[in-house]
């Protein structure tokens, strides 16, 4: 078919349906018949979504762009099977790995889906599983941490993905605390401050707020307690395994600090717990000895800056050179650094334990 015989077709069937599903049957009654239909459909300009079920892509029915991180043929997937859904007066919203994914949270030992995840209600009457293209995931959710996000699809907020995931019963401690930092701080970002989004500047000066620190760590505590985290009937019903992972998630959630901005300041938190050591205060600002105020990852007793080097540190319009004049003008007031990257952390800890307590030393 032609360009512009495939262009009259996705019209015919915008003006009729906009962003509503249809059959084949429903496209014939409009004039378009099944061949022009998989013509579309072979084009990019119309979505099968199932079996006897398409929608027209959403830029030919004047719809914004999905802006949401999975495939927009998944997006619109979705949103027809919660339509399906709330027809039968059963509420669906998107959650788990596939909600962390739309929020753009930072995962860690976490395999993203294979199938966008759906979350009904454990008295749905429905079974878990994989249907059309679709997980099925039996959890009851509280609708006030059901949020319209990315793409105009309920999910759950990001704070309570970052729950859900985090409770996962083979996490372990660093994975728990990625995704809860992410969490946290994407549930902070989202809040409009007179009537504005957040920008990365003032999500850091809110963290080093004592106070909204607080705010946000009990509102964890609320939302997990009264999240459907450890099933039916609580801790109590739970076997060994279970309660175990809903122990490790608490001890994640108590060491929880929402001002630790990336992935490798998460796995750097994990560690500094797990060595023992006296948890440094992270994303402090610190005068260098030419007056200029610098903000450092992590500042261990005082004295001793510790450096994550990943990846984010060397983007555009921060060089090299630039870390060089920071550390050069911190280490002139007397500070000591400390750096490692990924796969030090990864692969040699101990190396880098060893460098922290010898610089710990050398700053008494």
């Amino acid at each position: 078919m032609s360009r512009p015989e495939v262009l009259a077709t996705v019209s015919a069937l915008a003006t009729e349906f906009g962003n509503a599903t249809f059959t084949p049957k429903d496209a014939e009654r409009v004039g378009v018949t099944q061949h022009r239909l998989w013509s579309a459909v072979g084009s990019g300009v119309v979505y099968r979504l199932a079996r006897g079920r398409y929608q027209v892509v959403g830029e030919h029915v004047g719809l914004p762009p999905e802006g949401i991180a999975i495939p927009s043929v998944e997006a619109a997937r979705v949103r027809d099977r919660i339509a399906e859904f709330a027809e039968d007066g059963v509420p669906a919203i998107l959650g788990n790995a596939s909600a962390s994914q739309a929020w753009q949270l930072p995962l860690y030992q976490v395999e993203p889906p294979p199938h966008p995840v759906l979350l009904v209600p454990r008295q749905s009457g429905l079974k878990a599983g994989v249907r059309r293209g679709i997980r099925i995931s039996l959890r009851d959710v509280d609708p006030q941490q059901v949020v319209l996000g990315p793409g105009e699809i309920p999910m759950t907020n990001p704070l309570l993905t970052a729950l859900h995931i985090a409770a996962g019963p083979r996490l372990a401690l660093p994975g728990r605390l990625v995704v809860l930092h992410g969490g946290l701080r994407r549930h902070w970002e989202l809040l409009e401050v007179d009537g504005a989004r957040m920008t990365s500047r003032t999500l850091a000066a809110a963290m080093s707020d004592v106070r909204v620190r607080t705010a946000l760590l009990e509102e964890m505590a609320v939302v997990a307690a009264g999240a459907d985290i450890q099933g039916p009937g609580g801790s109590q019903g739970l076997g060994a395994a279970a309660a175990s992972a809903w122990a490790r998630l608490e001890l994640a959630m108590r060491i929880a600090d929402p001002r630790v901005e990336t992935a490798l300041e998460s796995l750097s938190w994990a560690q500094f717990h797990e060595w023992g050591l006296e948890m440094p205060v992270p994303q402090v600002c610190l005068t260098g000895a030419s007056g200029v105020l610098w903000r450092v990852d992590f500042l261990f007793g005082g004295r001793v800056i510790g450096e994550c080097d990943g990846a984010v540190k060397f983007h555009a319009g921060h060089t090299a050179w630039q870390e060089k004049r920071r550390q050069s003008d911190l280490e002139a007031e007397g500070y000591i650094f400390v750096r490692w990257t990924w796969e030090e952390l990864l692969r040699h800890p101990d190396a880098v334990l060893a460098r922290i307590a010898l610089a710990l030393r050398r700053s008494r």
